[in-house]
Order: C-alpha cells, then sequence, then structure tokens
C-alpha cells in the first residue's frame, strides 16, 4: 500500500494538561505497546490504556495459536492437527506495473488485494488507480479471490463518503469474494505528508466508520487496514464491529493482541507474475 514505508510515526492524540516533549513521547509508546504489545504486556496490565481506544479488556482478542504457524522462505501456513487453515495472498497497485496473474496462481497464491482508487495526501484529489481493471479482471480469470482497498486521506465524514461511493461506482455491483478495505496512513512514502496527522481519535473513527457503513450498504463487506501506529488513532471499541488487516513486517509471529482476519507480513515478497517485491498476506478467516 502506498505509505507503509513510514509508519512508525506516533499516532496525535488529544492531552488534558499540558506535557513536555519527553513525557509526551513516554506516553505515547506506553499506550502502543498497552495496545498493541505482546499478550504479557495486557497480562501485566490489564487496564494500561483507557482514552480513545477504551480499556483493553473490551477489545476483541484474537485466539490464534502461533505453534502452528509454519514459514518455508518467505510463504507462511497455519496449521492445526496437520490441517492447514489458512490463505496466502498479494496485495497490488499499479507500483507492481503489469502483473501474470496466471503465474501468480501457479505460484500458490490464492488471493488478492487490489488497490481501487486514493486520494491524494498533499492535493486531496481522487484517483483511480490505473491497472484496477487489468488487475482485477486479471486475477479473477486465474481464479484468485479478490477484494479491494482504497488508500484514504479523507478529513471528514462527507470525504469519507465520497471514497467509498467512488469504490461503489467503479465496481458497478460487481462481486467481490473478499472485503473492500479502509487503508488510512498519516504519511506516504517517507515524504511526512498527510491531510489526516490532526485529526483526532473521534474525528479518524468516524470517517471510517462512514466509509464502512456505505460499503456494507452497498452489498459489500468492509474491513480496516492498519499497523500499530494506523490503528493506534482509532477508537477501536467502535472501529473493531467490522474485521481488522494488521499490517507487521519482519515479525515471527504478530506481537497484537488484537483480532485480526488478514496479517500483511512482509513487503519484500518474490512471487512469479510479479516484478520486483510485492506485499505477501496471510489469512486466517478460515481457522474459527
Amino acid at each position: 500500500m502506498p505509505a507503509r514505508d513510514s509508519r512508525n510515526m506516533r499516532p496525535r492524540r488529544r492531552r488534558t494538561a499540558p506535557v513536555g516533549p519527553v513525557v509526551a513521547a513516554v506516553m505515547a509508546i506506553a499506550v502502543l505497546l498497552a495496545l498493541f504489545g505482546p499478550a504479557r504486556c495486557l497480562s501485566s496490565s490489564p487496564s494500561a490504556a483507557q482514552g480513545g481506544s477504551g480499556g483493553l479488556s473490551e477489545l476483541p482478542r484474537n485466539q490464534y495459536r502461533w505453534t502452528g504457524l509454519e514459514r518455508t522462505n518467505d510463504r507462511l501456513a497455519y496449521t492445526v492437527d496437520g490441517r492447514v487453515l489458512s490463505r496466502v495472498g498479494v496485495d497490488v497497485s499499479s507500483n507492481q506495473g503489469a502483473v501474470d496473474w496466471n503465474a501468480v496462481a501457479n505460484d500458490g497464491i490464492e488471493f488478492a488485494y487490489i488497490r481501487l482508487g486514493y486520494r491524494g495526501t498533499a492535493t486531496g484529489v481522487m484517483m483511480i488507480d490505473e491497472n484496477f481493471e487489468a488487475n482485477l479482471q486479471g486475477a479473477r480469470a486465474a481464479g484468485l479471490d479478490c477484494g479491494a482497498y482504497y488508500f484514504s486521506q479523507a478529513v471528514s465524514v462527507e470525504e469519507a463518503r465520497e471514497e467509498a461511493q467512488a469504490v461503489i461506482d467503479q465496481l458497478g455491483g460487481r462481486p467481490l469474494q473478499l472485503p473492500v478495505v479502509f487503508d488510512s496512513e498519516t504519511s506516504a512514502a517517507g515524504t511526512g505528508v498527510s491531510r489526516t496527522a490532526d485529526l483526532d481519535s473521534q474525528q479518524i473513527s468516524d470517517i471510517a466508520l462512514a466509509f464502512c457503513e456505505r460499503i456494507e450498504a452497498a452489498g459489500y463487506r468492509p474491513m480496516v487496514y492498519g499497523n500499530a501506529s494506523d490503528l493506534g488513532r482509532y477508537d477501536l471499541l467502535r472501529v473493531m464491529e467490522h474485521p481488522l488487516w494488521w499490517a507487521e513486517y519482519d515479525a515471527g509471529v504478530p506481537t497484537t493482541i488484537l483480532d485480526f482476519k488478514v496479517w500483511q507480513y512482509t513487503n519484500k515478497g518474490s512471487v512469479k507474475g510479479i516484478s520486483g517485491s510485492v506485499d505477501l498476506n496471510i489469512e486466517m478467516s478460515r481457522v474459527f
């Protein structure tokens, strides 16, 4: 997705009283660790994070047993009693250029999330991904299950609905096997530019929910994407009425305690039919 190079940026949060920069940094890190760190952080302080994301004990937690996660080169599989209950897929945009989807399918890839469009991080102009139609048609013809994602830079509920409507119009009623994903990030490709950086938790949550509600009303399933920093901006008690797509690279297992259905585990995957590196994802929806 287009803005992953700078995801270590901390989310901006409202404060009840002025604090110094060092104290503010420590507070931000503590909240992110409480929300998204290993499960032992939860057990040591079950009510560590209140605020915008609500109490940890109220958030849906994943029940995966990561001893069942098997790795073969850059491919992952989640197994239970010798049965593989996961699937591996890619997410692509025009950044990957032309894709040979038959070669992708023959390389063991079972699903694809395809960027449908995006809003400019500085200008706010909305665009349709120039390769969306070719990617959707090619992936479906090759037998892959398909979903779509929209890179949002909406700063209001009205703009979120506008983005969702652009997705609906572009799909034109065509079915998708996988969800339509809301992807809002605080910066783009390492530039530090973002229209959304100053939104507070209520604002960004309202925006995400407005997008998801419009998508759902059109008959598609919505999903929300992000890494710890991205998701840390939301009131998760509200947003997690929709499934999450968790992004975390170079981790042996996911470190979040949050429930999620898809894990984007690397941006350095190698897949036949796709030039250069590509994002790889493991889908967990068949586990429970």
